[in-house]
């Protein structure tokens, strides 16, 4: 073997650990991550499973049957939010700079409404092709939190209001 072979041999082995590595991240960052192609279709091209979760999917695979295509996954977004979602994909696309959201989506799972926030953006593969990515978490929680806390507060403003025109 010579010392050529060898030291591709080498090349390859840590290409394929590097690579590994990162599908490992791929796999189990908590933010959800969707690759659409950077063409006119939209197309769904990657999708991890936290992707599949805050969607009500229980694998990529059955993600990716049910809605392959933008106009499928835009169909999960609640109905208000929709031209905000497609007003940052074309800014995106015509700019390159990235947008950061927080939108509104219905889970397939159990129909519930789901707060996400997030980033889109267009990134460059290791070929030189470019693909979008929207990047984004469930932010349910926050939200209605903060809309618990800012509704006790309009019923404490109320009450103390109340006490005053009494006494």
């Amino acid at each position: 073997v010579s010392v050529e072979d060898k030291s591709k041999k080498d090349d390859l082995e840590e290409a394929k650990k590097q690579l590994e590595f990162l599908q490992q991240i791929y796999k189990t960052v908590p933010f959800a991550i969707v690759q659409y192609t950077d063409d006119n279709t939209l197309t769904i091209i990657n999708v991890n499973q936290t992707a599949c979760d805050i969607h009500g999917y229980e694998n990529s695979e059955h993600f990716l049957t049910k809605v392959q295509s933008y106009g499928a996954i835009r169909n999960s977004i609640y109905a208000n939010d929709r031209e905000r979602i497609d007003e940052l994909l074309s800014n995106v696309r015509k700019t390159g700079t990235r947008q950061e959201y927080e939108l509104r989506i219905i889970s397939h799972y159990d129909n519930s409404l789901r707060w996400v926030r997030g980033v889109l953006e267009r990134i460059e593969l290791a070929d030189g092709s470019s693909v979008l990515q929207t990047s984004y978490l469930d932010d349910t929680e926050r939200v209605s939190r903060e809309a618990r806390e800012h509704w006790q507060d309009e019923r404490f403003k109320i009450l103390v209001e109340a006490m005053h025109t009494v006494t």
